[in-house]
């Protein structure tokens, strides 16, 4: 019985520790596509010239990129 409880012990920690890393993962995943392909999803923070800013539909324009609306990202351009 002890080690059922053990087991069930464990995974319950490891899967406490998968959703943890999940959004990390996410946000890991998210600018890996962003500086690949040049679409980056709105919310996602980026560096500039040592100046952080986020993705929005105003600053995707003030930084020549293009804003697809239904999408909810922006596209830079080489």
């Amino acid at each position: 019985m002890k080690t059922y409880i053990i087991l069930i012990g464990i995974f319950f920690a490891l899967f406490l520790v998968f959703i943890i890393l999940k959004e990390n993962i996410k946000y890991a995943i998210s600018i890996d596509t962003c500086l690949d392909t040049g679409f980056c999803e709105q919310g996602l923070e980026l560096n500039e010239h040592d100046k952080k800013f986020t993705i929005t539909k105003d600053t995707c324009i003030s930084h020549n990129g293009v804003w697809i609306e239904n999408k909810n990202v922006c596209f830079f351009k080489d």
